[in-house]
C-alpha cells in the first residue's frame, strides 16, 4: 500500500507552492473525465488533472477547480517526441 501512495501529497499536509495544473485524487466520482477507482471500503475516488489557484487555503473549499481533492502530485514532463 505504501508504494501505491508514493509521491502523493495529502492536501491536509500541504498544498502546491504555485498555481497550476496537478494530478489529483478526488473523493468524488467524476462523471466528466478522470478515472474511477472503487476502494475496499466501498468509496469511489477519481483521478483527474485539476487547476490549483494558489490561494494556499486548506479545508472543504481548498481552491481547486475539482471538488473534494484529497491528494495531489506534480504532472510529469510532457512527451516531446523523438529527437
Amino acid at each position: 500500500m505504501e508504494q501505491e501512495n508514493k509521491d502523493w501529497i495529502l492536501v491536509s499536509e500541504r498544498l502546491p507552492e504555485h498555481s497550476g495544473h496537478y494530478l489529483v485524487t478526488s473523493e468524488l466520482n467524476m462523471y466528466h473525465g478522470g478515472c474511477l477507482d472503487e476502494t475496499g471500503e466501498g468509496t469511489s475516488r477519481s483521478l483527474a488533472i485539476a487547476f490549483y489557484d494558489g490561494t494556499n487555503k486548506i479545508g472543504a473549499a481548498n481552491y481547486w477547480n475539482c471538488p473534494s481533492v484529497i491528494a495531489w502530485k506534480p504532472l510529469p514532463d510532457i512527451y516531446r517526441g523523438e529527437k
